[in-house]
């Protein structure tokens, strides 16, 4: 069972407007509205490429009624640990006339112990082993910065396997420990080990020294780097037009983890992940794929 961790889901609000610029007026244009969250996204591509998810999610307000609404539509099952306040917003305006994106991020509401400790109690009872948990995104306030840590401690006395894409102070803490997967970009690789200079196959090797059995890098549109114990590659794929970025990381994440549910190896599964990427970014749709396009993109795929 895949089962996806969102800490701080979003209902994101995108704006689509070419040749934007800071101080102007732009009347009359509606926002294409989604229920997001990096593990909402990975929930849902997992869904749309035929595997089972369950997700674990803080929701409040009517926001939060949006997103269990849209979990549901995918057959998702959720595990909701509701608070009193209002699921956050996100705005993004995507200018694709100068291939640029802005993006304006609310923090969330900040949630008391007795719920961070609900959400722990289930994830145990609900653990087995070979089940492959996704740690995505910034948490919750009032959430210890170290959470996906224990989040990994857990995973492993259940002999699950355990998958991290953070950023910030939260990816910080959350090494030294034991994932399976690690997927930052190179800008979080370097921040993780305050190191501008090095290459990133040394940073890659630093971060398998510390507990991540495989690592993936993000290099946008170029592909990725990919390490594990088996090997270093790198994935370069198909160049197509790109219409929304946002959610393309989650969907290679959530097509990684579906392709090792499957027992696919390293190669196999990172030409899932790129072609999922790619598939999101043709679309408007947040965290969204098109199964036979990913087919085709799949191929298209370059390993070095």
């Amino acid at each position: 069972m895949i089962r996806a961790v969102c800490l701080n889901p979003v209902i994101d609000r995108l704006y689509y407007i070419d040749d934007f610029k800071a101080g102007a007026q732009f009347r009359e244009i509606s926002p294409d509205i989604f229920a997001g969250g990096k593990g909402v996204n990975i929930a849902r591509v997992v869904s749309q490429l035929g595997e089972k998810c369950e997700l674990y999610v803080f929701l409040g307000g009517s926001a939060g009624q949006i997103i269990e609404s849209d979990m549901e539509k995918y057959d998702v099952l959720i595990h909701a640990f509701r608070h009193s306040g209002e699921t956050r917003t996100t705005i993004n305006i995507i200018d694709n006339g100068n291939r640029r994106e802005t993006e304006i991020k609310e923090p969330g509401v900040a949630v008391d112990k007795s719920l961070i400790d609900s959400f722990f109690t289930d994830l145990e009872r609900t653990l087995s082993p070979d089940d492959i948990v996704v740690c995505s995104g910034i948490p919750l306030k009032g959430m210890d910065k170290a959470i996906y840590k224990e989040i990994s401690i857990l995973c492993e006395s259940k002999k699950a396997r355990c998958f991290i894409d953070a950023s910030s102070v939260y990816l910080k803490a959350a090494f030294p420990s034991h994932y399976s997967f690690f997927k930052p970009n190179i800008n979080e690789l370097r921040d993780l080990f305050s190191d501008d200079s090095s290459q990133a196959d040394a940073l890659m090797r630093k971060a398998v020294s510390l507990g991540a059995e495989s690592v993936m890098v993000s290099t946008g549109k170029e592909g990725c780097l990919f390490m594990s114990s088996d090997g270093y590659f790198s994935a370069s794929v198909p160049d197509e037009k790109v219409v929304s970025t946002i959610g393309s990381g989650d969907s290679s994440v959530a097509a990684f983890a579906v392709a090792k549910a499957r027992g696919l190896d390293d190669k196999e599964a990172v030409r899932l992940a790129m072609a999922a990427g790619v598939s999101n970014a043709m679309h408007r749709e947040v965290g969204f794929i098109d199964r036979d396009e990913v087919d085709e993109l799949k191929k298209r795929v370059i390993i070095k």
